[in-house]
């Protein structure tokens, strides 16, 4: 469902507010506060005005003239936390005639309504009143659920939320997992400051490395590995407490979206962060190590290590969905992160391994990565230093 939401909590800005965007839904909080009742009354037409256009507009005040109260369609009450009433004006007025609390004629029934549901803490007999107006809406007043159907009062505003429809479903998770990750940005920042200081180092002790001799072979491939694993270990990390924490949330909206949407839009979310990573950390070995030099190489490493932090995010989202608390994952992950390297083929060749564990690479980050980078590293290289150029 296409629905825009803004939020205005001062009246002086709501008319420029509906000029610059064009919301379906419209939450004020007090949009009338600070002004004077000429003022209020424009404010409340203009709203009024809106609505006839097809959007659904939310509303608080806490002391409506008579005047502003008539405009609207339905109201809300209520008190110490508690729904005492919703309907319409007309409802509004039976449900408090049925409780035997009878609006003068010349009295304002917003200042009717808030005298009567208004309770002090301390007063056990207004709380009493509170208890009773509550059970008498709920057991006579309280309309019917109408699940996950929005309809607005004038019938042009009508939207459906389905769920059987994923990409919906993928717009919206995809855009609050955006929204959450630009609330967490200072995390992103740090990892990624911790993440060019490891690239420093390792590119540091790796400088003096040159394709001059087949001792650099051994070298070359701890430096490529080096930054796999490096990349692997921190997306993978960085989104295992993700489950975890929200876990609580999803179940609460099982009934809004399916597990898929959920956990795809947050491999799609952390996109830009391997985008980010990936490239920042090439940029400092082919700044520092001289045996990586070339822009083709650059520009096909750069796309093989965006799609290994890829793998590692994904990886890291199962872990987190796996376990129920972060303490069991990091149980489970040292074993889990010793098998995945020892099939990355750094420290044995692949073919020499048992059949019984030989298709374990197939699950591991390691072993992707770091294939996809020694093929583009050493495809271009037609020999090494004076070594092979003696036996040609």
């Amino acid at each position: 469902m296409d629905v825009n939401l803004i939020i205005c909590y001062n009246g002086c800005k709501l008319k420029l507010m509906l000029l610059i965007n064009d919301p379906y839904i419209l939450f004020c909080d007090e949009p009338t506060t600070g002004l004077d009742s000429s003022s209020a009354m424009m404010v409340v037409k203009i709203l009024e005005a809106t609505t006839m256009s097809g959007k659904m507009i939310l509303v608080t005040l806490h002391q409506p003239s008579s005047q502003i109260f008539d405009l609207f369609n339905d109201i809300i009450l209520l008190a110490n936390g508690k729904l005492i009433f919703e309907g319409s004006k007309q409802q509004a007025k039976l449900f408090f005639e049925s409780a035997n609390l009878y609006c003068p004629v010349s009295y304002n029934p917003a200042d009717f309504y808030m005298k009567h549901i208004t309770a002090s803490y301390e007063n056990d007999s207004e709380l009493r009143k509170i208890t009773r107006l509550c059970k008498l809406f709920n057991d006579n007043f309280q309309r019917p659920n109408e699940g996950t159907n929005f309809y607005h009062s004038n019938g042009l505003f009508k939207q459906r939320i389905n769920k059987k429809n994923v990409m919906v479903q993928l717009k919206w998770l995809i855009w609050r997992a955006f929204i959450d990750s630009k609330r967490s940005l200072y995390i992103y920042k740090t990892n990624y400051i911790c993440l060019m200081i490891g690239a420093l180092i390792i590119a540091t002790l790796f400088s003096n490395v040159k394709l001059d001799s087949s001792s650099s072979v051994q070298s070359i491939q701890g430096a490529l590995f080096l930054i796999v694993s490096e990349l692997v270990f921190t997306h993978m990390y960085c989104v295992i407490p993700i489950f975890p924490e929200e876990v609580v949330v999803f179940v609460r909206e099982k009934s809004l979206y399916s597990s898929f949407p959920y956990f795809f839009s947050k491999v799609l979310s952390l996109i830009p962060v391997c985008f980010v990573n990936g490239i920042s950390f090439l940029i400092v070995y082919f700044t520092v190590l001289q045996f990586l030099q070339s822009i083709p190489l650059f520009l096909n490493m750069c796309v093989i290590l965006i799609f290994t932090c890829l793998c590692g995010i994904a990886l890291g989202l199962c872990l987190s969905a796996l376990f129920p608390s972060v303490e069991y994952i990091h149980l489970f992950i040292v074993p889990l992160e010793t098998a995945a390297m020892l099939v990355s083929g750094i420290w044995i060749k692949i073919d020499t391994l048992p059949r019984v564990i030989s298709f374990l690479k197939y699950f591991s980050p390691f072993y992707y990565g770091f294939q996809g980078i020694s093929i583009v590293a050493w495809e271009k290289v037609d020999f090494i230093g004076i070594w092979l150029l003696s036996n040609d």
